[in-house]
């Protein structure tokens, strides 16, 4: 089992940076066809009549058809299994997703204070240095979120050394209270767009 499929065994046409067509021919060899996974999550639709199949880890082959949409998530094998015919898929792949500029600004704040009080956070550093991040750690962010009754604010005891209120810190690091409301709408119209997915 490997990583993402070699070019060569079907032609492509980009559409945009992250959509773009494919078109596996019926005279591609059976063995290129490796089980493998894909770095982003990925939305797949089959644009054709074809008699090719698709199948994931630990599951049966299923066919694949016309209008058909699929979400492959990021890091889970599949592979696809040759038809007769040729298939046509056009594939739409999980853009970063810019942070508005408060949610940044409070994540700033939060990386600060977390410097002062000598305390690391290389993943979330990296988030704010690209200004984007991915669902998966927008999932992560709304578990924090979940896991506080209310919003954090800083102990009065804390007042004037705010580097030394780990909660507070690790909440600003996450875009605090406007940090919140971002990833609940995010998360809000990810679950309606799987939902469509499901119903097709």
């Amino acid at each position: 089992m490997g990583n993402e499929l070699p070019v060569m065994i079907y032609k492509e046409n980009k559409i945009s940076s992250n959509i773009f067509e494919r078109t596996f021919t019926s005279d591609v060899d059976s063995d290129e066809l490796v089980w493998h996974r894909d770095k982003k999550h990925r939305i797949v639709e089959v644009l054709n009549d074809n008699d090719w199949m698709i199948q994931f880890e630990n599951e049966l082959p299923k066919k694949l058809s016309k209008g058909e949409l699929l979400f492959i998530t990021k890091e889970s094998y599949h592979r696809v299994i040759k038809g007769t015919t040729d298939l046509q898929i056009l594939v739409k792949e999980e853009k970063g997703m810019r942070l508005p500029i408060g949610v940044l600004t409070t994540m700033s704040r939060g990386k600060k204070y977390a410097k002062k009080a000598k305390m690391k956070f290389p993943q979330i550093e990296d988030i704010i240095e690209k200004g984007e991040t991915d669902m998966e750690t927008v999932m992560e962010f709304k578990k924090f979120f979940d896991s506080k009754r209310q919003n954090v604010t800083l102990q009065e005891s804390f007042k004037g050394e705010p580097h030394l209120d780990t909660e507070y810190i690790e909440y600003l690091l996450r875009g605090g209270e406007m940090g919140q409301k971002w990833v609940n709408k995010v998360v809000r119209e990810y679950r309606i767009n799987q939902k469509t997915i499901n119903l097709v």
